[in-house]
């Protein structure tokens, strides 16, 4: 298959935006687009005509409004959580490469923790054994069902069920390890693309947080707690252990 479009899922900070530009540079094809392209002068000005208490309720919905208009060309944001009904339904998806980035779950809270990037959901730096047990805001542009918020390790393991989902589908899914982008990704990719001559992707090695050592010092009921949010065939089949 020589895709003609590509399109990267990848929850927050693991490496999308990298990921895409190596991509675009040493192959001939077309990535959609997986950020919010609002006009940020407009954006902050919108923004400042609403009380300080309002502005991230506000930010959320043009957020969540963006991710809308490109759910159904570009299949949503990167970090949403890929709809297969709706991928199955779109002709162009017959030519799309969909690449699914993942963390481990105890990274990826870490990630989160240091860069939310969701208005309003920014906290005070914590240790990750407290972040693990602080909910996290859900919001359309997640692409779950339920709008509640989820701990950290639920919300990983309900974005990666969906991206399982998908590569169960007969469409063309390739699915990598942030940590290990630049040994694995060049020869997982390249069957599927038509490379540009004389170029050599360098991808971007993500920084993964350490997050060892603070689950080894979690007391053994907290650590089982923890256990119980993440589903052991999910992590197996991404390619990790479990906890």
């Amino acid at each position: 298959m020589n895709a003609l479009f590509v399109k990267i899922f990848a929850e927050r900070n693991c490496g999308a935006a990298e990921l895409g530009r190596d991509i675009r540079k040493a192959w001939h094809v077309t990535e959609m687009r997986g950020a919010p392209e609002l006009d940020r002068a407009s954006l902050r000005s919108i923004l400042k005509s609403v009380p300080p208490r309002e502005r991230a309720a506000l930010h959320n919905h043009m957020l969540d409004t963006e991710h809308d208009r490109i759910l159904y060309s570009d299949f949503g944001w990167s970090a949403t959580a890929p709809s297969p009904d709706i991928i199955q339904s779109a002709a162009h998806a017959a030519d799309t490469l969909f690449v699914g980035v993942t963390m481990h779950p105890a990274a990826f809270a870490a990630a989160l923790n240091a860069r939310p990037r969701t208005p309003g959901a920014a906290t005070s730096q914590m240790p990750l054994p407290d972040w693990l047990a602080q909910p996290f805001p859900i919001h359309r542009r997640d692409g779950l069902r339920d709008a509640e918020p989820l701990l950290p390790l639920a919300l990983w393991t309900a974005k990666a069920r969906a991206l399982l989902k998908l590569a169960d589908t007969d469409r063309e899914v390739v699915l990598l390890q942030a940590a290990n982008l630049r040994e694995t990704a060049e020869a997982a990719l390249t069957p599927h693309m038509m490379r540009k001559e004389d170029t050599k992707p360098g991808f971007a090695r993500i920084e993964v947080p350490n997050w060892e050592p603070a689950l080894r010092r979690l007391p053994g009921r907290d650590l089982r707690e923890f256990r119980l949010q993440l589903d052991d065939g999910i992590m197996r089949a991404l390619g990790y252990d479990p906890l």
